[in-house]
């Protein structure tokens, strides 16, 4: 599964984008020069992937994922694991709310 889903994310990842395995069962997605309409098609793309994925393996469970996405400036004071804690907070949100 997640050798599936680190698939679908490289695949989704542009030439700015970092994409890599964060722990046991997270990746994330890094990249500069991002706008917000770039998330929304980068989750967009993600989804479409992840359900095509779903389909041609045909197993009788579903791969699925949750997303939490934070969108920062870069400057001195922004340290790179708090905008992750918040991207995982967001993601822990949105999970929650599907239950």
């Amino acid at each position: 599964a997640l050798q599936r889903l680190a698939y679908i994310i490289s695949n989704c990842c542009e030439k700015n984008y970092i994409c890599a395995r964060f722990g046991g069962d997270e990746l994330i997605i890094l990249g500069s020069g991002v706008h917000d309409g770039d998330i929304e098609l980068l989750e967009s793309n993600f989804k479409k992937q992840l359900e095509s994925v779903n389909l041609a393996v045909n197993k009788p469970y579903k791969l699925s994922a949750s997303i939490g996405s934070i969108m920062s400036e870069v400057t001195d004071d922004v340290k790179l694991f708090s905008l992750i804690t918040q991207a995982d907070e967001l993601m822990y949100n949105k999970k929650k709310k599907k239950c």
